[in-house]
């Protein structure tokens, strides 16, 4: 493997180095019977460049899903996003008065969308495992982070915040009224694949729509809960087109672009000026 990386990774190594060092290395580990089969294998090995048989091995990726970015973002957008996800992916940390906090840079691009300001009161419906809630602190709120299983809210035991466990797909048992509410709800994650590479391949086509009629049920909730008063944030970590299919189901919402965000940012807003969804 060695010798396969040099021959096909270090264009400055001459392969006649590489095969004799291969060689020899066999030897010297003890292992004299396995030299000629090393230098048979590293003679068929060409520098020129690999021609892949399909374009899922070449991207590492089901090709059911290559064909479903196609879809909803075309063919050039959807081969950048595979190729994206082969790349390594960079760590972040957030520093704050609370503490260091290792939080993906999309992450926190999220939060400075809800122009949170001291004494808002603000709800996270899908809180856990916290930074976002943790975020939200560091603007002087007055928070609420909900989720619907008890262990993962135990991670947020050390902010200064309420903890409410409830199934964020039914009616909000709460009757405190919220300035910002933050709705980060589960998606098929397939925009984290550069972390979670092994996502691609456990989904299939079926398991989306059981996941997006879930996600679209909880959402809708967080959009009776917003509606009330304020601003409110719908995100998920998918290349999907799931803000589409929740737009079919509340057509009162439409688009509208904002200078004060990115270009390729879209903000959703109702009839009231201060009630959005953003993406």
């Amino acid at each position: 493997r060695m010798g396969a990386f040099q021959l096909l990774q270090m264009d400055r190594i001459p392969a006649h180095a590489v095969l004799n060092e291969s060689v020899e290395m066999c030897r010297a580990a003890g292992q004299p019977h396995a030299a000629g089969m090393v230098n048979a294998v590293l003679r068929k090995l060409d520098r020129a460049p690999v021609e892949w048989p399909t374009r899922e091995v070449e991207l590492s990726c089901p090709e059911w899903l290559l064909e479903r970015w196609e879809r909803h973002h075309g063919s050039e957008a959807a081969r950048a996003i595979a190729l994206a996800a082969l790349e390594e992916p960079q760590k972040y940390v957030r520093v704050s008065a609370a503490g260091t906090r290792f939080q993906d840079i999309g992450s926190q691009s999220i939060v400075p969308l809800l122009e949170l300001e001291p004494g808002h009161t603000f709800l996270d419906l899908c809180a856990a495992p916290g930074n976002k809630t943790a975020q939200a602190l560091e603007a002087g709120v007055r928070a609420v982070a909900c989720d619907l299983h008890l262990h993962r809210l135990r991670e947020l035991r050390g902010l200064a915040v309420d903890l409410v466990v409830l199934d964020g797909t039914r009616p909000l048992p709460l009757a405190r009224r919220f300035d910002r509410i933050l709705v980060d709800a589960p998606c098929s994650g397939t925009g984290t694949l550069g972390r979670n590479p092994e996502i691609k391949w456990r989904l299939r086509p079926e398991d989306l729509t059981d996941l997006h009629g879930a996600g679209a049920r909880r959402r809708g909730v967080g959009a009776a809960a917003g509606a009330r008063r304020g601003r409110w944030f719908l995100g998920g970590c998918d290349k999907i087109g799931s803000i589409r299919k929740w737009l079919k189901s509340f057509p009162r919402f439409c688009p509208r672009t904002s200078r004060a965000w990115p270009r390729r940012s879209l903000r959703w807003s109702e009839a009231g000026p201060r009630s959005c969804i953003s993406t």
